[in-house]
C-alpha cells in the first residue's frame, strides 16, 4: 500500500479520533525506545529502534498523512517541522 493513493472517505469526526490514536501510539513507541535504550544493549537498542522506525514511518505514510491530505487542520504543528522529533536520530 505504501506510496498508493487512496482517497480518504471517513467523515471528520472519525479522522480525528483515529489521528489521536495514532499520535497516542506514537507516543508509546517513544517511551518503549527510552525503555530498551536504559534497559538493553547498545545493539538491541539500534535494532529496535529501527523497526520502531519502520512502524512508525508506517503509520505516518500509510494512515495520518492520508488524514491530513483531507483535513489539514488535524495535522499537529509539531509534524510540520520534521526536525522537532529528532531525539531518536542515528
Amino acid at each position: 500500500m505504501r506510496g498508493e493513493k487512496w482517497v480518504l472517505t471517513m467523515d471528520k469526526q472519525i479522522a480525528s479520533d483515529v489521528n489521536e490514536l495514532m499520535l497516542d501510539y506514537a507516543k508509546k513507541l517513544d517511551e518503549s525506545l527510552r525503555l530498551v535504550m536504559e534497559n538493553c544493549s547498545e545493539e538491541e537498542f539500534k535494532r529496535y529502534r529501527e523497526a520502531v522506525g519502520n512502524i512508525m514511518t508506517t503509520m505516518l505514510l500509510d494512515v495520518m498523512n492520508p488524514i491530513y491530505a483531507e483535513y489539514p487542520d488535524l495535522k499537529p504543528a509539531a509534524l510540520s517541522d520534521p526536525g522537532t522529533n529528532s531525539k531518536w536520530a542515528a
